[in-house]
């Protein structure tokens, strides 16, 4: 089952007039406060982490399940017992490029590898991840990928009709003084299940996947970005939708909805932000 989505047909910039599609209300199993996903706005309540990493400097406030450097973000999730999370990254400060190089550029010009982003979800187990991203996010029109190639718990190597990868082009969309843009992305784990949603849900995704163990660790890289280029990353656990539904040992029996039972839901709201950062 997937998650429940606001719809609306809207004219996007680079796709025309789009079904958008978007997360609905997520409260009930995102964190009572804190909520605030401002990276810039300081750590708030709920909030277990914030960094700002650049080129010159790291100054970080991280917690033990958490390690980062200037392009890299790591986060063990292994302890929300949902295996479960919801993450957004927004890329900023992206130097609208030129439509085509000048016409006196120098061959002998030195050459740059592609501004990318990257996202693993892994498993520390076996080795199995899943990955997802946007490549030479500098260009018009940049190539976002998702790829579960690395799980196999499926058995996808007999099945001739198992899609591994699925790519499209992703937009760029531009700030209001035309000299810079952004893209972002959010999304939710949910054990099995990977949901996308892109620069505000024009474009989405679902993905299955069957992994013999869970995947436990969040990585987020940036490379190749040119000065400026700011990425904030935001991770926050999730808690079961079936959780308050559980009885004393774990089993869910129906639909109840006793005293005894509200009571436990209330106690069960304590969703957390796993993690939040910032790096340039």
């Amino acid at each position: 089952m997937t998650l429940p989505r606001t719809n609306a047909l809207r004219e996007v910039r680079g796709l025309g007039w789009t079904l958008v599609s978007t997360p609905y209300d997520l409260s009930p199993v995102l964190p009572v406060s804190g909520t605030n996903s401002s990276i810039n706005a300081g750590i708030t309540s709920g909030v277990l982490a914030n960094t700002s990493l650049s080129a010159e400097t790291t100054n970080s406030s991280t917690i033990s399940s958490t390690t980062a450097n200037d392009n890299l973000v790591l986060v063990d999730f292994s302890h929300v017992a949902s295996n479960a999370i919801h993450f957004s990254i927004n890329i900023k400060n992206i130097t609208l490029p030129l439509t085509s190089p000048p016409s006196n550029s120098s061959s002998t010009s030195k050459t740059t590898p592609p501004a990318s982003l990257n996202i693993t979800l892994l498993s520390p187990t076996t080795g199995e991840h899943i990955t997802l991203g946007i490549l030479s996010f500098t260009s018009p029109q940049s190539p976002v990928f998702l790829n579960r190639n690395n799980v196999r718990g499926h058995g996808w190597v007999e099945d001739v009709f198992w899609t591994t990868k699925f790519p499209t082009i992703g937009i760029i969309l531009p700030d209001p003084n035309g000299d810079t843009g952004s893209w972002s992305l959010e999304a939710v784990l949910d054990r099995s299940v990977l949901e996308v949603f892109i620069n505000g849900g024009s474009q989405s995704a679902t993905m299955t996947f069957y992994a013999e163990e869970p995947l436990e660790v969040l990585s987020v890289a940036m490379g190749g970005a040119s000065t400026g280029v700011t990425v904030d990353v935001v991770v926050r656990a999730l808690e079961s939708a079936w959780a308050e539904m559980e009885g004393p040992d774990g089993i869910v029996r129906g639909n109840v909805t006793g005293n005894a039972d509200m009571e436990r839901r209330e106690e069960r709201k304590h969703a957390r932000i796993a993690y939040a950062a910032e790096f340039e």
